[in-house]
């Protein structure tokens, strides 16, 4: 992997020319916030004046369509200019940062993993009509084939309510993963399924929570769930269910053991993991949004501090590879 100096001076010429856009992009984006800004105070004070009576049909009317011109303006300046700026950088800049530290990957910023690959992990409900992916890496690293990318899932559906002859319809958001999906093939194929899943249960209830795990928890995955006493602390956060035990046993070493807990202590969240056939899927929530671009920020002053986060963030999700390619292969 190049140092931060060498990706530095490859990206030299992209980012001077890069900053020429945000220049551009920027001063879009002010003058947007600032017309939007107006006109949302104009349209208050006329709402004020409709208030005191002044022709109250007049202001009134020209109040609300002044806020529905902020919302106009600012969806086709401010935000237009942004989301322009975004695109333009990761397509341009993170893709060549990601190609530079590793030849071998390719960087996508619209794509993601695909929603049938999401689904084949039988990690989450697959109940969700809510499906978002961006940042996609796929390729070879260190010799390990893989894929991932940003997810965000969730389920929508509306609910029907009557009141005082009244019909009132109401949209319901059940988020079910936001986070880092990876995809990893292995050269080890396993003719059973294991899941390694969060503990929640035992941390809430304890040992009622232990039972409810095994009684009830085999219900909702596949095969029966296994302890694995030898190893407390992985214990202490994780539940392990299997369709076949001898293989699971042998598949949980101890060095896998310990690579799961080093990327929990690294993340300092609780990873989900399923071992298909010759897949590994890896579902770490995450609730920041990695790889963010900032339009704000000049790329010629904070050169150094702004390759170095997209260097240390891209490193950050390579590490979950890194860790479980020592037991795969």
């Amino acid at each position: 992997m190049k140092t931060l100096s060498e990706i530095r001076q490859e990206l030299s010429s992209v980012l001077f020319n890069a900053e020429e856009i945000r220049l551009e992009k920027a001063s879009k984006y002010k003058n947007g916030v600032i017309f939007t800004l107006s006109s949302v105070l104009l349209g208050i004070s006329f709402f004020v004046m409709a208030l005191m009576k002044f022709y109250p049909i007049l202001f009134f009317v020209l109040g609300i369509i002044l806020l529905l011109a902020s919302i106009i303006v600012y969806n086709f300046t401010a935000s237009k200019a942004q989301k322009e700026y975004k695109n333009h950088f990761k397509s341009n800049i993170l893709k060549r940062i990601v190609e530079t530290m590793m030849p071998d990957v390719n960087y996508q910023a619209e794509h993601g993993v695909n929603k049938t690959d999401f689904n084949s992990s039988q990690l989450f409900s697959s109940n969700h009509n809510v499906y978002e992916a961006e940042d996609y890496f796929s390729g070879k690293h260190n010799g390990v084939s893989f894929e991932m990318s940003e997810l965000d899932v969730k389920r929508r559906s509306q609910s029907t309510s009557y009141s005082n002859g009244q019909t009132k319809t109401t949209t319901n958001t059940t988020p079910i993963f936001k986070g880092i999906f990876i995809i990893i093939n292995s050269n080890k194929s396993t003719y059973g399924e294991t899941y390694i899943l969060p503990d929640s249960a035992e941390k809430m209830f304890g040992n009622f929570g232990k039972f409810l795990q095994k009684s009830l928890g085999s219900l909702a995955h596949k095969g029966s769930m296994i302890y694995l006493e030898q190893y407390p602390d992985f214990e202490k956060h994780f539940v392990v269910y299997c369709t076949e035990e001898i293989e699971s046993q042998k598949l949980l070493s101890q060095n896998l053991i310990q690579s799961i807990l080093d990327i929990y202590a690294r993340w300092k969240v609780l990873p989900s993991f399923a071992f298909i056939q010759n897949k590994i899927y890896v579902a770490m929530p995450y609730r920041k949004d990695l790889l963010k671009v900032s339009l704000h920020k000049s790329l010629i002053d904070n050169q150094e501090e702004i390759l170095q986060k997209f260097i240390d963030e891209t490193a950050l999700c390579m590490s979950i590879i890194d860790e479980l390619s020592k037991e795969i292969n």
